[in-house]
């Protein structure tokens, strides 16, 4: 068995630092028995993770009310649209939301999948939204594809928070000038390398000095990670309750170990 990460991106930020706070206290007690490579690693990774949870204080004392949760929604829906519109495009059953979809991804290639604009870093993500929002409106055959795939209040959602995001971030500059927008994203991005970094160290030793050295640590990381996983997907089902059901799953995972 390997630990799996694929799904990371889209967890919550602060799913992410309990699910990461948990691993390092699972793992500290097994550090005796374990090699340098493994130590050195860990190391790095409670370092990024101390790092991490500065930033998370920070944003929390400077953040106005509402900030987070724009920032939250718009990755979620960007995210969402994308998906939709990958998966179409392979739908040989109706050609109409097939040729659809593939003309949303036409647009969706300028600027990334959902995953990648979600994350840039703030002020780029904002920018980027509204170019990829003018550019899916720009043309009639493009706003016909948003009605084929019923896609309209998804990109609703985007446009409102993606825009609310903006006025709270404006308005928490004005507040506390020497914060550092995108800090935070930066730092789960720097934290979230590092885990990934582990784990594949974890998984790599596991071959060489035998699975069942490092059996407990890969069950718990993984089995605690899928309960994350399952978390999230429940959260996204809610949040898309406006959207009709068989219009997907997130977009396509790939399993990296």
């Amino acid at each position: 068995m390997k630990i799996k990460y694929s799904y990371l991106d889209k967890l919550e930020r602060f799913e992410v630092f309990v699910f990461l706070q948990s691993v390092i206290n699972f793992t500290e007690p097994l550090l005796e028995e374990m090699p340098e490579l493994f130590t050195n690693k860990f190391t790095e990774l409670e370092a990024a993770f101390e790092a991490y949870d500065d930033v998370l204080e920070q944003e929390r004392r400077v953040s106005p009310e509402g900030l987070i949760e724009a920032e939250e929604t718009r990755d979620h829906a960007v995210r969402k649209l994308y998906s939709i519109a990958k998966e179409y495009s392979d739908y040989p059953y109706v050609k109409a939301m097939e040729d659809a979809a593939d003309e949303i991804l036409k647009v969706f290639k300028v600027y990334g999948t959902g995953s990648e604009i979600a994350r840039k870093t703030q002020d780029i993500e904002t920018g980027v939204i509204i170019n990829l929002l003018q550019d899916l409106y720009k043309t009639l055959p493009r706003q016909e594809a948003i009605t084929t795939l019923n896609l309209q209040i998804v990109c609703d959602r985007l446009a409102d928070s993606n825009s609310q995001f903006d006025y709270k971030q404006l308005t928490r500059r004005k507040e506390n000038a020497k914060f550092i927008a995108g800090v935070v994203k930066e730092a789960r991005t720097a934290v979230q390398d590092v885990f990934m970094a582990f784990v594949d160290i974890v998984n790599a030793l596991a071959i060489v000095e035998g699975e069942e050295k490092y059996a407990d640590l890969k069950e718990f990381i993984s089995n605690l990670f899928d309960e994350y996983v399952v978390e999230s997907r429940r959260r996204g089902k809610r949040k898309d309750k406006d959207v009709p059901d068989e219009e997907v799953p997130e977009e396509e995972e790939t399993t990296v170990i």
